[in-house]
């Protein structure tokens, strides 16, 4: 499987119908769950921010942002402690709550 699919099939999101064998690296997907898995594709990137973005909405340094996620602050759901890929992304949710909260705190 490409390092696409495998990201999508190690965090669950993507389901094969075969699992790879010790001897065969291969997963057959239905075709009517690839269809609706790359449609919704779009829907779920809407609901995510990176680091630089998510930064921004926060109010910090990309150095402050690695703190926050190496204590446990913060949560990603992709990124090199999660699934090895090279960004971090965060639910959009998530960051907006934790942004309010801590802009809360700075200015009491």
């Amino acid at each position: 499987m490409s390092a696409f699919i495998n990201k999508y099939v190690h965090t669950g999101r993507l389901v094969p119908k075969v699992k790879a064998t010790w001897r065969h690296h291969l997963g057959f997907f239905s075709r009517k769950e690839v269809i609706s898995f790359v449609n919704a594709l779009p829907r779920e990137r809407a609901k995510l921010v990176n680091s630089a973005e998510a930064g921004e909405i926060i109010g910090c340094s990309r150095s402050t942002l690695g703190r926050l996620i190496s204590s446990g602050q913060l949560t990603p759901t992709s990124g090199r402690r999660v699934d090895n890929t090279h960004h971090y992304y965060f639910p959009k949710r998530q960051i907006e709550n934790f942004g309010k909260t801590r802009n809360r705190r700075i200015s009491v």
